[in-house]
């Protein structure tokens, strides 16, 4: 399990908001789920500015549907038993469409402050 934290300034006070959450890890290697990660994170606060937590919980959110679409996807290619390669774990992002767009809300950050 991972740990993360995050604060913003909502309102452009000197307020932070921090939120935590944690993170199931996975036993693969993903290309690009770093910057799909950076493109929710800015995305999702540019439609909840004043809302870290649910930008939080979106993006955290399409990043579990999007791997867990692709894990499913990879070991269906490998067969039972094998090890998926890299290029069947590349990001399944075009199936992932609707997700990414609206995503239902599976994983969700704790305010700590």
């Amino acid at each position: 399990m991972h740990h993360l934290s995050c604060s913003v300034r909502p309102d452009g006070s000197r307020k932070t908001q921090r939120v935590r959450i944690d993170v199931p890890k996975v036993d693969a290697v993903f290309v690009g789920t770093g910057d799909l990660f950076a493109a929710m994170l800015l995305a999702w606060t540019h439609h909840h500015p004043k809302d870290l937590k649910m930008a939080c919980d979106k993006t955290f959110s399409v990043m579990h549907h999007v791997i867990k679409r692709t894990i499913a996807y990879a070991h269906e290619l490998a067969g039972p038993g094998r090890r998926p390669s890299p290029p069947q774990l590349e990001l399944r992002m075009v199936q992932s469409k609707a997700d990414i767009e609206n995503p239902d809300v599976v994983m969700e950050a704790t305010i700590i402050s």
